[in-house]
């Protein structure tokens, strides 16, 4: 994530500017609020060492569970 906030079009490997970044995040609901704390986390301290006003720009995903299909009746 600091790599693509701080990136600034310099490699096209990363986000070209920090306003196009989208973090998605998906994961199991009862999992959210750890993920969720960690990403703002990280980006607070990436935050607090750039002079740029940065923006952190969340996506979720809804996680979906697809069950394998029944097994065919003989």
């Amino acid at each position: 994530m600091k790599k693509d906030l701080l990136n600034h079009g310099k490699n096209d490997k990363y986000s070209d500017s920090p306003e196009k970044l989208v973090v998605s995040l998906t994961c199991k609901i009862d999992e959210l609020d750890f993920l969720l704390m960690k990403v703002v986390a990280a980006f607070n301290e990436i935050q607090e060492h750039s002079s740029d006003s940065l923006k952190l720009n969340v996506f979720l995903n809804r996680r979906i569970e697809i069950s394998p299909p029944p097994p065919p009746l003989i």
